[in-house]
């Protein structure tokens, strides 16, 4: 959740709104570390058109992830948070599994979305 913060007030900070570009620059700068890997735990999937920020594994033996995607428009984020969603338990159009193991948490910055997923099993 440090993460997030520092990343949604350094984006606040600047004097213009920043690109897809940029945010994914900064995101790296902030996550990618030659001699950490605390950021890249379990298994490692890809989605097309989205960046994963980390996978950590918590205290409770489960796993979560931050997402951060460009919505170009409706369609788009949709599919792009269904194709997230779908290496999970939890439902299209739902935030948490059925069981309610799993759950997804959506923010916004300007055109940029933000998907955390808490309670993967791996």
């Amino acid at each position: 959740m440090d993460l997030l913060k520092k990343f949604i007030t350094e984006i606040e900070q600047q004097d213009n709104n920043p690109t897809s570009n940029e945010i994914y620059k900064l995101i790296s700068q902030q996550t990618e570390s030659p001699n950490e890997n605390n950021n890249r735990q379990g298994i490692i999937r890809r989605v097309p058109d989205a960046h994963l920020v980390y996978k950590r594994k918590n205290a409770n033996g489960t796993y979560e992830e931050l997402w951060v995607y460009n919505a170009l428009n409706i369609k788009h984020e949709a599919n792009i948070r269904n194709a997230i969603l779908a290496g999970t338990d939890i439902p299209p159009g739902k935030v948490v599994s059925n069981d309610e193991k799993q759950c997804a948490q959506l923010w916004a910055v300007g055109n940029v979305e933000l998907l955390k997923i808490t309670g993967l099993p791996n």
